[in-house]
């Protein structure tokens, strides 16, 4: 459920990192930035956007992984496992002579 959120929002940072990445080839095409200083942006932004999708995309399938993992185990068929009680509980509760009759593992 929390990966449902995160979808649009990494959407949509991708989509405006594409708009940075248009307005920093336009200052840089219009004069109004060095190379130097276009070369830092670039490799700036690079660093971030990659590091800060790639966190954002392992978040959504660790989540999604999760959900499975949960699902799978509260919708698991637990078998039924008998277990044989010691003398102290025979003699307390009478005989287990019926229960322990039955086998034990088939």
């Amino acid at each position: 459920a929390h990966s449902r959120g995160l979808r649009p929002f990494v959407t949509l940072a991708l989509i405006i990192v594409f708009g940075i990445y248009g307005a920093l080839f336009l200052y840089s095409m219009l004069g109004k930035l060095t190379t130097a200083e276009e070369k830092a942006w670039y490799t700036s932004l690079n660093i971030g956007v990659k590091l800060s999708m790639s966190m954002g995309f392992a978040g959504i399938r660790s989540a999604q992984y999760h959900e499975l993992l949960v699902e799978m185990i509260v919708n698991t068929h637990l078998p039924f496992q008998r277990q044989v009680a010691d003398l102290a509980d025979q003699a307390r509760c009478g005989s287990m002579r019926t229960i322990l009759e039955e086998p034990l593992l088939d």
